[in-house]
């Protein structure tokens, strides 16, 4: 994707407040999977964001294994704070499931590529990083994951499409 088709899509957005594209963007580790774009118009540069989401779309596929193996660490990371909160990570999920009514039969992820069917991505947020100043942005694949039904998930790029990390905060 270039930046002019990048403009374009962000000029689809509907909203006062927080802005949501109606065309997609398709999320190379996403397997292509299409996305909207949300984001608060008053915090971003039009140009500056369009640069993000174009490099952003062009990231490789083949970043999806660095990804799933952060998302698991993050699950991970979950299932030992929650730790004396639940009989077993087991039930953390089996408990976010009865709360959400999302991912419901989600078992225990082994190995790093089961994570994907913890996960399930909705948005692109655009969002500024650092002072306006900087005018720096961040492209955030938000979702939901099924340990935390509160935060979600967020795998964070930079506006270069570099892989900055991934959080459920």
């Amino acid at each position: 994707m270039d930046k002019a088709k990048a403009l374009r899509i962000l000029a689809t957005a509907k909203g006062s407040y927080l802005s949501e594209t109606t065309e997609s963007v398709a999320v190379p580790f996403l397997r292509g999977q299409e996305l909207s774009i949300s984001f608060f118009a008053s915090e971003i540069d039009a140009d500056l964001a369009a640069e993000a989401v174009a490099n952003f779309a062009n990231t490789s596929e083949p970043i999806r294994i660095t990804i799933q193996r952060m998302i698991f660490d993050v699950a991970q990371e979950s299932f030992r704070d929650c730790a004396t909160s639940f009989k077993s990570p087991q039930h953390q999920l089996d408990f976010e499931a009865d709360s959400t009514g999302r991912f419901v039969g989600a078992k225990l992820p082994t190995l790093p590529e089961d994570i994907w069917a913890l996960v399930s991505f909705s948005t692109l947020h655009i969002a500024q990083a650092g002072t306006a100043a900087q005018r720096q942005h961040q492209v955030k694949v938000t979702g939901e994951c099924a340990w935390d039904g509160e935060h979600g998930i967020n795998v964070v790029f930079d506006a270069k499409g570099v892989l900055i990390g991934v959080s459920d905060e």
